[in-house]
């Protein structure tokens, strides 16, 4: 199906738009998936009547994030019921995203005339040393798991932390429908039920474990729409390689998002769709995970202590 008579630019499950109707289903689905958390926000956020939330977006320079920081910044004029900051990890090596992301302030300050604050989260700060000097000791310290495993749960720890250290309403990250389809895929081919269910646009936060909510506002739009959306309105973003990987093409998500396309060129709509189904799936899906207080910082884990700081013990230990 196509649009309107205009020169298409981008086929989306099957449907060919032209510009100004791509930027206007990008821009819908986008307030769609902020609707619906919104609500759910203010509903928990009832007892204290706020006008507006307050949010706080991660970046790290990759076009997903800097995307996402940029159609907020164009929806909030429209919407009027938010403001956000953004964040960012540096992990010591990736001092080239500063670049970029001064860019992206320098433009949304150009274009919607908004100075949005960045912060920035040191992972040296907190482990005592950069995320590629803990990789070169790795054997020192025992760790098995891989580079991106590692560098993920050091975010993901850091930034919750941020967020609710600091009191922002919800942590906002740009991860599309590629990403956690592929992630479904694969911890369904594990049996990985828990983290199967776990996923979702938007995850309530928790006080007594310390965690903040969680809101992906691309979790139905796919990294093409981004990619498209970004090029069209000149958003700045980097297409360098994280130097801690050797190939992307031998991570296992980049295998499953290579499926994950094939299976889209052989059906439009694949991708949607099969989110779709995960997502009313997940409602059958009994979690039986008990979440307990790591003993250390009192955040959220399934054991004793949790990840980070069963690594920070090691780099103790390791001086």
């Amino acid at each position: 199906m196509r649009c309107c008579k205009r020169e298409p630019i981008i086929t989306v499950r099957g449907n060919k738009f032209c510009k100004t109707h791509f930027v206007k289903f990008f821009e819908k689905q986008v307030i769609k998936v902020l609707n619906k958390a919104l609500n759910e926000l203010q509903k928990q956020q009832k007892q204290r009547q706020k006008e507006k939330l307050n949010f706080v977006v991660a970046v790290s320079g990759g076009k997903d994030s800097t995307t996402l920081a940029y159609v907020l910044a164009k929806l909030k004029m429209q919407l009027q019921c938010y403001d956000f900051d953004l964040v960012w990890v540096d992990l010591g090596f990736n001092k080239y995203a500063i670049d970029v992301l001064q860019q992206l302030l320098d433009k949304i300050k150009s274009n919607f005339n908004m100075a949005l604050r960045l912060h920035i989260i040191k992972v040296s700060d907190y482990l005592g040393i950069s995320l590629a000097e803990l990789w070169n000791k790795r054997k020192l310290l025992n760790i098995r798991q891989p580079i991106c495993s590692l560098c993920g749960m050091i975010k993901r720890y850091l930034l919750n932390h941020f967020a609710y250290t600091n009191n922002f309403d919800a942590l906002l990250t740009g991860h599309n429908l590629d990403d956690e389809l592929a992630l479904a895929l694969i911890n369904l081919s594990n049996q990985n039920l828990e983290q199967f269910a776990r996923s979702s646009f938007y995850i309530a936060g928790n006080p007594e474990f310390k965690l903040a909510a969680k809101l992906k506002p691309f979790y139905y739009v796919s990294e093409k729409e981004i990619l498209t959306y970004a090029s069209l309105h000149s958003v700045p973003f980097t297409t360098k390689l994280c130097e801690m990987l050797k190939s992307k093409q031998n991570t296992t998500q980049y295998k499953f998002k290579q499926i994950i396309e094939h299976a889209e060129n052989l059906h439009a709509g694949f991708k949607y769709n099969i989110m779709k189904s995960f997502v009313k799936l997940r409602k059958f899906v009994k979690q039986s995970l008990t979440l307990k207080q790591c003993n250390i910082c009192g955040y959220a884990t399934t054991s004793q202590l949790c990840s980070f700081c069963k690594l920070k013990e090691r780099i103790k230990k390791l001086k």
